[in-house]
């Protein structure tokens, strides 16, 4: 499930975000960690048929498309796929 394809960005990323976003909601911690996938609607098929429950996705982006959860321990993960 988890390989990288040819499409992956090469590059690892670290950014802050300003104290107090809400854009790690609903997770309350303060981080959040960003998976780049090649398809992502094929990963959350993978995902939610092993009952991993989707708490967002967004289609419209310039960036591409996002798609979020939260792991067992409430932080959010976000994936995307790049444009």
């Amino acid at each position: 499930m988890f390989r990288r394809g040819d499409q992956s960005p090469s590059v690892v990323t670290w950014s802050p975000f300003e104290e107090g976003t809400q854009y790690f909601a609903p997770s309350t911690r303060d981080v959040m960690i960003n998976f780049a996938v090649d398809d992502l609607d094929g990963f959350l098929k993978e995902i939610e048929a092993k009952g991993v429950k989707v708490v967002g996705k967004m289609n419209t982006d310039p960036n591409g498309k996002f798609a979020w959860v939260l792991d067992p321990d409430g932080t959010k993960l976000e994936f995307w796929q790049p444009k």
